[in-house]
């Protein structure tokens, strides 16, 4: 009881306990006068009353009261023992008279007469709650039991929560009907043929390499519609063939004939026949090849590293070529640099010379004449 927050309630002849939940109090009784004082392992069952519909008489009979791990002193022991001398009938013409709520009186018993009352519908009201399964055969006494004394507000809660599961688990149903409903459902589940649909389909040149000799045939993807029939699976496996296997392999000859008849030539025949010997002779290789097959990945990969040293040793020739001949074009571009200067200056001392010789030439004239 000391994990509750509570508030001890006190009159000479009845001490109720109270522990605040959420917007209820939880109210214990208790009977000090036949165990001489407050015991916390007598009280009565407890019952939630509405914060919302509780009179003032629980806010008139407040008083404060030391807690289980208190002792009282001498002077307080004294005035317990006085109190508790006295009758109820005197305690109750002391007690302070308010105005009271309707259905109340102070005079003589009534106040207490009417708390009993409202006790003793509270607790059946709480009992209500529970499916008749918990209860023993008959109806039970209002009265508080020995048993009934000793239990705590977490086992009231406890009888709670099983009185919902039970009540539950009767709505949801037994459990042959539990099991019965699961049957049900994993029936509907169950997958079954109730028919079959049996579609006719084209023959065609296949190319499945399979035959040891001769063309292939194979089915075509479309079917003819109109040739469908849709029939029971009991009378489908009434009348459909049983043949051996060996009845159902068909000769090189017999698929060259069903071929002829379909249409197909002779060239046609011929030319799927050399495609599917070529797909035998790739799969006969594959396979004894298998057996070296990590020698063949070895050589591939030995392959592999020679080519990329191959390909970076050229890259670097690549380089040292293309520096080479940066250079030399540099080289070039300096010597046609030096020509061009060459030039100008030669041109440059040409006609200085053909000026002179022009010079001499008039003067050369000027003096014949």
């Amino acid at each position: 009881m000391a994990d509750f927050p509570s508030t001890i309630v006190v009159s000479s002849k009845y001490v109720a306990y109270v522990a605040q939940a959420r917007e209820s109090f939880l109210v214990q009784s208790y009977d000090e006068h036949e165990q001489g004082g407050i015991n916390n392992n007598t009280f009565g069952d407890g019952f939630f009353i509405d914060h919302s519909d509780s009179p003032d008489y629980e806010h008139e009979m407040m008083v404060e009261c030391h807690t289980d791990t208190e002792e009282l002193t001498d002077s307080e022991a004294e005035a317990e023992e006085s109190s508790s001398s006295e009758s109820p009938d005197d305690i109750m013409e002391q007690w302070p008279k308010k105005k009271e709520p309707e259905g109340f009186t102070v005079n003589g018993n009534g106040r207490l007469e009417s708390l009993r009352r409202r006790r003793e519908q509270l607790v059946e009201s709480y009992r209500s709650n529970f499916p008749k399964s918990l209860h023993n055969s008959g109806e039970r006494s209002t009265t508080t039991s020995f048993n009934d004394r000793e239990r705590t507000p977490h086992q009231h809660q406890r009888d709670i929560c099983v009185a919902s599961s039970s009540a539950s688990a009767e709505a949801e149903g037994s459990p042959v009907q539990l099991l019965q409903r699961s049957s049900e459902v994993s029936r509907r589940r169950r997958v079954r043929f109730s028919s079959i649909e049996v579609r006719p389909y084209m023959r065609i040149l296949g190319d499945n390499p399979s035959c040891r000799e001769g063309p292939s045939l194979s089915i075509a993807w479309d079917h003819d519609e109109s040739y469908t029939i849709f029939m029971p699976l009991e009378e489908f496996e009434r009348s459909r063939r049983r043949k051996s296997k060996k009845n159902l392999v068909l000769g090189s000859k017999e698929r060259e004939w069903i071929l002829n008849q379909l249409g197909y030539t002779k060239s046609e025949i011929s030319q799927n026949a050399r495609l599917m010997k070529e797909t035998q002779n790739q799969r006969k290789e594959t396979a004894n090849n298998l057996e070296v097959q990590g020698v063949e990945e070895e050589i591939e990969y030995q392959r592999e590293e020679i080519q990329r040293l191959a390909l970076f040793s050229k890259s670097k020739k690549v380089d040292k070529e293309n520096e080479q001949s940066g250079e030399c074009l540099l080289a070039i571009r300096s010597n046609i640099q030096s020509a061009e200067r060459q030039l100008k200056s030669n041109t440059k001392q040409s006609e200085r010379h053909v000026s002179r010789i022009k010079c001499m030439l008039c003067r050369g004239i000027g003096v014949i004449e």
